[in-house]
């Protein structure tokens, strides 16, 4: 048992100097200009996510504790709202789910469920809207992710209200229906399967 509680503080220690060192460099992760987060965010699907997300459940689960963890330290240049922008859009979709294996499509759709689980956990709730998407709770600013105005620090000076997010997310929905309408309803084995 002694071995245990050793390993644990040990491994606590691990992730305590990681997060520390992870919060020292961040601000160089992402270069670009803060009004316009869409280079940063299909450099990281092309590059970081996408090709990670089809290798395993497990690296899908990650990929997603990724993308969280990254909006909650409030990364410079990094928004989840334009990141998901980009991932939701129709054409996109479409080429995903044209590409993959089967259980490539497997892995792809645990991280659709798992994001838009937290969706729709942030469509039903404000409060929990405002406490994880928008971060009221823990930072004076909030997190970047759904901000709609900066000062001239790149620091948030608005937010996404709850209504209009739920607006956003009928526009992400709204897509991935038309990309899987797309997909059964073509004549290519390839997109139906």
């Amino acid at each position: 048992m002694d071995t245990f509680i050793k390993e644990s503080t040990q491994q606590s220690e691990r992730v305590a100097k990681a997060k520390v060192l992870i919060t020292k460099r961040m601000d160089t992760w992402f270069m670009g200009e803060p009004l316009k987060p869409n280079g940063v965010s299909d450099a990281i699907l092309g590059q970081c996510l996408l090709p990670r997300i089809i290798l395993s459940k497990i690296d899908s689960e990650y990929s997603f504790a990724l993308i969280k963890y990254i909006h909650e330290l409030s990364c410079p240049n990094f928004r989840l709202m334009a990141l998901y922008d980009r991932l939701f859009k129709a054409n996109r979709l479409r080429g995903m789910l044209f590409t993959c294996t089967v259980q490539e499509g497997v892995y792809l759709g645990h991280f659709f469920h798992l994001i838009l689980r937290e969706l729709n956990k942030w469509h039903k709730s404000s409060a929990d809207y405002e406490k994880e998407a928008i971060g009221k709770s823990k930072r004076s600013g909030g997190y970047l992710g759904f901000a709609t105005a900066f000062d001239e620090e790149g620091h948030p000076t608005s937010h996404l209200d709850h209504a209009e997010f739920q607006d956003v997310l009928y526009g992400w929905h709204k897509n991935i229906n038309l990309a899987l309408k797309a997909c059964l309803s073509g004549t290519e084995w390839t997109h139906i399967r």
